[in-house]
């Protein structure tokens, strides 16, 4: 896997440098009194416990880590494949470095997640690597386990692959799988304290990355970010705390019973959601029943009935007016105030 040239002309941090021989002098037993910087606590090395701690890096949040990433892998005119539908500030992320992304469309037919046969029918000669999510926004799906390994197996051959798992946590009882990693140490795999955790104005998270790539993305990670918030982190060890993650498992139950009560509820009224989401908190809703575009549904519900939904077209261009993201962050009670009024929306056309 080969890094962007930009990284050649970048000079490391000594004092993170003597921040690592002091760590290794500690870890030998000896008493390292610390003057140089204040050294923050890594949590997330404790809690990954088949991973090398020297794979991972902690980042100013999932977006701090796309970043990053992007800085690190991609040059001028590089292309990195996403899918379409996806997570809109993908294409940013590219472009802030002078590269490009190219859609790689996805139906719901496929459960809106690509194939390998699919990634590679896009694959051109600029193209370095792909960036997927499972789940994924705005669908909530996961790629099959079958089918990310043989994605994992043919693509990291052809270059990077970025799972964004910032939505692992937030799954059915019973996932394929709890994270790529468990399938191969290649993919690089981006993680947020946001969602699972519900930390989203902490921004942190972080990401774990093959070895071939430690010294260069931490010798970019120096020079952009020192180091994720101090405070941020040493909230995010209480995090991992069995307390809290009693709690975090309930919210996670929460979620997919809101999501299961939603999707009946909107399936009762006539809209389908052709892709049964495996995580997430999101429903992605066909609305091609009403004779509407999604943009004039999504209008029409904030209008006149003061519900706020996002239209696909935030998400891609493909069938992007057919379909309407909804989020099942509020309560049950709250869901059916929602569904009364889109059947009020729906009947008054």
């Amino acid at each position: 896997m080969k890094l962007a040239d930009r990284l050649a002309t970048i000079k490391p941090f000594r004092v993170m440098e003597i921040m690592e021989r002091a760590a290794q002098l500690e870890a030998s037993g000896r008493s390292v009194i610390h003057m140089e910087v204040g050294e923050p606590d890594f949590a997330v090395c404790k809690e990954i416990s088949a991973v090398d701690p020297e794979r991972i890096v902690v980042t100013s949040g999932g977006s701090g880590g796309l970043l990053l990433l992007a800085a690190a892998l991609l040059n001028p005119s590089d292309r990195v494949l996403v899918t379409d539908p996806g997570y809109p500030c993908n294409e940013v992320f590219a472009e802030t470095v002078g590269a490009h992304v190219s859609r790689v469309p996805v139906f719901a037919e496929k459960h809106f997640q690509p194939s390998w046969s699919d990634l590679l029918a896009y694959w051109g000669e600029s193209v370095r690597g792909a960036l997927l999510a499972s789940p994924s926004n705005p669908t909530g799906t996961m790629i099959r386990r079958l089918e990310m390994q043989s994605i994992i197996d043919q693509g990291c051959d052809r270059g990077f692959l970025i799972i964004d798992e910032i939505y692992q946590g937030l799954v059915g009882d019973d996932p394929e799988y709890r994270t790529v990693l468990s399938l191969s140490s290649q993919p690089i795999v981006l993680q947020s304290f946001s969602k699972y955790f519900g930390m989203t104005g902490w921004r942190l998270g972080w990401i774990v990355i093959p070895e071939e790539l430690i010294d260069g993305v931490r010798k970019l990670a120096q020079n952009l970010f020192i180091s994720p918030s101090t405070i941020a982190q040493r909230a995010a060890i209480a995090a991992f705390s069995v307390e809290a993650i009693a709690e975090h498992e309930r919210r996670r139950k929460i979620f997919r019973e809101r999501a299961t009560h939603m999707q009946s509820g909107l399936e009762r009224l006539g809209l389908a959601v052709p892709a049964t989401p495996d995580g997430a908190f999101y429903l992605y809703v066909d609305v091609s029943t009403t004779g509407m575009s999604a943009s004039e549904v999504s209008r029409l519900l904030l209008d006149e009935h003061l519900v706020a939904t996002t239209p696909g077209l935030d998400f891609g261009a493909v069938n992007a007016e057919r379909y309407l993201r909804v989020a099942c962050t509020v309560d049950v009670d709250v869901m059916d105030e929602v569904l009364a009024r889109i059947a009020l929306a729906l009947a008054r056309g």
